[in-house]
C-alpha cells in the first residue's frame, strides 16, 4: 500500500482559496483594485475639468445619474463628492437641454460620462488581457466589490468585461490571409 502525506491535500486546497478578498487570490485583489484606482483617477481628472469648465455640471450629472440611472455620472459625481464643496445647493435654471439645462452643460457631462465609459473599457481590457486565464475569478471579485464595496468603478468594469472567448493577438494580423488564419485560431 502506497503512503499517502495528509499535507498534499491541505496544500491543494490552499491553492484554491485565496487568501485576498472575498476568497480570491492576492494576485486577483491587486490587480482588480489597481485597475479601480485607475478608473477613480480618471473620475477626478474629469469631476475636476467639468466643474471648472462650469459649477452646474455637478447638479446636471445628479439628475442624469438618477432619471437614467448612468453608472458613469454616478462614479464622476462620488469624484465630485471627494473633491470637497457640496454642489447641491446650487439653483436649478430653465435652459434647453437635457433635464432643462443648459445645452453647453449637458453637452460637456455627456463628453465626460463618454469619456469614462471608454476608459472603463480600455482598463477592463487592459485586465482581461493580462488575467485571460481567470475570467471566472476577476467576474467573482468584481461582483462582489461591486455588492459589498457599492463600488460603482467594478459595476461598470463588469458592464464592459470581455467575453472569456476575447483574445488578443500579441501582433495585429496584417493581411485579410492573416486576420482569415487569426480569426480561425480563435
Amino acid at each position: 500500500m502506497k503512503r499517502q502525506r495528509l499535507t498534499w491535500n491541505k496544500q491543494a486546497s490552499n491553492k484554491e482559496a485565496g487568501s485576498g478578498l472575498y476568497g480570491s487570490t492576492k494576485a486577483i485583489e491587486s490587480s482588480v483594485l489597481a485597475s479601480v484606482r485607475k478608473i477613480q483617477k480618471r473620475a477626478t481628472k474629469i469631476a475636476k475639468n467639468l466643474y471648472k469648465k462650469n459649477p452646474k455640471t455637478a447638479q446636471f450629472l445628479a439628475t442624469h445619474s438618477k432619471r437614467s440611472k448612468s453608472a458613469s455620472a454616478k462614479v464622476i459625481m462620488e469624484a465630485m463628492a471627494n473633491l470637497g464643496p457640496k454642489f447641491a445647493s446650487e439653483v436649478k435654471t430653465a435652459g434647453h437641454g437635457m433635464y432643462g439645462y443648459d445645452s453647453k452643460v449637458a453637452a460637456l457631462c455627456l463628453a465626460g460620462c463618454t469619456e469614462l465609459k471608454q476608459y472603463v473599457g480600455e482598463v477592463s481590457s487592459d485586465l482581461h488581457r493580462r488575467k485571460a486565464a481567470k475570467h471566472a475569478n476577476v467576474l467573482a471579485f468584481l461582483k462582489n466589490h461591486k455588492k459589498e464595496a457599492k463600488c460603482g468603478c467594478s459595476s461598470m468594469m463588469l458592464s464592459y468585461y470581455p467575453d472569456a472567448s476575447t483574445k488578443f493577438a500579441s501582433k495585429t494580423p496584417n493581411t485579410v490571409n492573416d486576420w482569415i488564419k487569426w480569426e480561425n485560431w480563435k
